[in-house]
């Protein structure tokens, strides 16, 4: 499904990455579970974090391996900030692609940083390194930005379709035609393997909640 080349091996050793297919996403409505399904997560989120500050979240695991490794480039990590809009601010959950809204659950709840991508997007074999500093990438929205040196990437035949620092690209950008979807998902040194597979475990659930009728494949995990 996908290799781990060497320079991602030089830099980011210990980096762990996971992924799985899912089917039968057209025509999608929300399944009759993805409501109380959100409802249950934005309490967890709030018990969980009543109270807390950014610093706070972002210094519990698996919260600090991320934020070390976007705070390298002087960065913040998204999901932090995320956490902290549903769980201090108040902030829903609800998004208007239930299959989106499923992915928005799960990262959340494991902190896990997750991208999604459409395989009818001519997506092919894919391969994660690291960026040389000369790469560019049309971001989602289609915007074209640099890709810091040193950041990790994953990119097929066409060019690259992720980075870690600068999220997905917008060509394999998950639209309400999308059947199949290539779920992945990023854990830095430290964040561990069995957490990314826990995590895939409960996004395949709660895809199944918000498209009744999505196939999930096996999920696929290897470590740099």
């Amino acid at each position: 499904m996908l290799e781990i080349d060497d320079t991602a091996r030089a830099a980011h050793r210990g980096t762990a990455i996971g992924a799985f297919r899912a089917s039968g996403l057209g025509g999608r409505d929300p399944g009759p579970g993805l409501g109380p399904r959100r409802s249950e997560a934005e309490a967890l989120l709030r018990k969980r974090w009543d109270g807390s500050s950014r610093d706070q979240i972002g210094s519990a695991e698996p919260f600090r391996a991320y934020r070390d490794y976007f705070a390298r480039w002087g960065r913040t990590y998204p999901v932090i900030l995320q956490v902290e809009s549903v769980a201090v601010k108040g902030r829903s959950l609800a998004m208007g692609d239930p299959l989106l809204e499923a992915m928005f659950i799960a990262e959340l709840e494991s902190g896990v940083l997750t991208a999604c991508h459409d395989v009818g997007a001519q997506l092919g074999r894919l391969r994660l390194s690291a960026a040389t500093g000369a790469e560019r990438f049309v971001l989602l929205g289609g915007k074209e930005k640099p890709i810091p040196a040193g950041d990790l990437i994953l990119g097929d035949e066409l060019g690259i379709v992720a980075s870690v620092l600068l999220g997905p690209d917008d060509r394999t950008r998950v639209v309400p035609a999308t059947s199949e979807a290539l779920f992945v998902a990023y854990g830095p040194p430290g964040g561990g393997s069995p957490r990314v597979e826990e995590h895939l475990r409960d996004l395949g659930s709660c895809l199944r909640l918000a498209c009744p009728a999505c196939a999930v494949g096996e999920i696929w995990i290897a470590v740099a």
